[in-house]
C-alpha cells in the first residue's frame, strides 16, 4: 500500500476516533467532578500521547523533517496495519458505549459514576 494512502487512513481513523469520543466528552464536561486525582505524571503522559498520535504524524506528513526515518515495508504490513486499526476503532467505540456516563480520560470521579459490570 502506498504511504500516502496509509497516511490518509491514519488521519481518517483519528477523525473517526474523535467522532466516537466527542459525545462522551460533551456529556462528561456537563457532570460535576467530585474527586480529581490527576497528577503531573498523568499530565505528562497525556502530553506524550498528543505528541505521538497527533504532532509527530502531522509533522511527518506536512514537512520533510522526518524523511530520514522513512523506509519501505512489504504491502501486507500496511494492509495488516489498517485491519488492526479498524479493530482498534471498533474496540474504542465499544468501550465508550459500554462505559457510557462513566467515561473519563483521566482519573476523576463524577457525581453520577457507577460501577460498570457489563459490556
Amino acid at each position: 500500500m502506498e504511504p500516502v494512502v496509509l497516511e490518509a487512513v491514519y488521519f481518517a481513523g483519528l477523525i473517526v476516533a474523535v467522532g466516537i469520543r466527542a459525545p462522551h466528552e460533551l456529556r462528561r464536561m456537563r457532570t460535576h467532578v467530585t474527586d480529581h486525582r490527576v497528577d503531573r505524571l498523568e499530565v505528562s503522559l497525556m502530553g506524550l500521547v498528543v505528541v505521538g498520535m497527533f504532532l509527530t504524524p502531522v509533522i511527518h506528513s506536512l514537512t520533510p523533517w522526518l524523511g530520514f526515518a522513512d523506509y519501505r515495508l512489504p504491502p501486507w504490513v500496511g494492509i495488516l496495519g489498517v485491519a488492526v486499526f479498524a479493530v482498534a476503532l471498533w474496540l474504542f467505540g465499544k468501550s465508550h458505549a459500554d462505559l457510557g456516563r462513566n467515561f473519563s480520560p483521566t482519573l476523576e470521579v463524577r457525581e453520577e459514576h457507577t460501577l460498570v459490570t457489563h459490556g
